[in-house]
């Protein structure tokens, strides 16, 4: 049934839905300021036993002339305006979060600034992995690790460095994820975050808090993103030292600290 009402804004002609003598919805086109124009969904709430009227009809949904969207809102200021809760079995809204994956780490390892390459802290466990869901998306890495050092000299600082591997292939180093974009200058030695710089002081029995940052771009085969972190102490020295992580250098007596190290992957969807 075609309705025609006018007798001022929010009215106008509507295409009435009914049964019998009663009108179950209304899909309405209304007067706006300006000559403008939108549409209003109404609908009848009728519990009771007796059919409904011509007036019984209730907006629930609005497109106004600018083409916001209000639901149980008859004044949206948004592209969709909503006044009430929201239910979704699942969401991609720019800039939120799709997925989280995070990993506890409370093993304790050391590596020797004997090796003259960057190594592994565990590429088995040590690892937070993340299956992304679009290309557009982005991966935000961000770890929280505990390191101790041994006051060699070869130990005084240490440079870490994020890896990342995809599907079933290599490690490979994310040199973006490093200073200078990766690329060495001079006697510089790029890495993703770094600690010590400690003399002549004792420093074996710190345990050094660090974290670190990294915006990823997920490869177009969205196969498994896996990263973990290699370490380096003092990057290529030859000396007999160590350092550790989740625990100090000494470790003499019951009051030791015993922290945790965490690795975090998320998801952040960008259309």
């Amino acid at each position: 049934m075609i309705q025609s009402q006018w007798s001022g804004q929010n009215l106008g002609p509507a295409i009435c839905f009914v049964r019998g003598t009663s009108i179950l919805s209304r899909i309405r086109g209304i007067d706006q300021p300006s000559w403008g124009g939108g549409l209003t969904f109404e609908t009848i709430n009728n519990p009771g036993s007796s059919q409904g009227s011509t007036a019984t009809t209730t907006e629930r949904m609005r497109i106004d002339q600018g083409g916001n969207v209000g639901i149980g809102q008859t004044t949206p200021v948004e592209k969709l305006d909503v006044n009430g809760n929201i239910k979704a079995a699942g969401s991609k809204i720019s800039g939120s979060i799709v997925q989280t994956q995070h990993l506890n780490y409370v093993a304790e390892i050391y590596e020797s600034s004997t090796s003259t390459t960057y190594t592994d802290f565990d590429n088995i466990n040590f690892v937070v992995s993340i299956n992304p869901t679009s290309t557009n998306s982005r991966l935000l890495f961000n770890c929280n690790i505990h390191v101790g050092i041994d006051r060699a000299l070869d130990s005084r600082w240490y440079g870490i460095r994020l890896y990342r591997k995809i599907g079933n292939g290599n490690w490979t180093f994310l040199q973006g994820a490093s200073g200078d974009n990766g690329n060495p200058g001079g006697n510089l030695i790029p890495v993703f975050i770094s600690g010590g710089g400690f003399f002549n002081h004792l420093y074996e029995y710190d345990n050094n808090n660090l974290s670190g940052s990294y915006l990823d771009t997920p490869d177009s085969s969205l196969n498994t993103h896996y990263y973990t972190l290699y370490w380096d102490g003092r990057s290529g020295d030859s000396g007999n030292s160590r350092i550790h992580l989740n625990r100090p250098h000494v470790d003499t007596t019951a009051f030791e600290a015993r922290p945790i190290s965490t690795l975090t992957i998320q998801e952040i969807y960008y259309p």
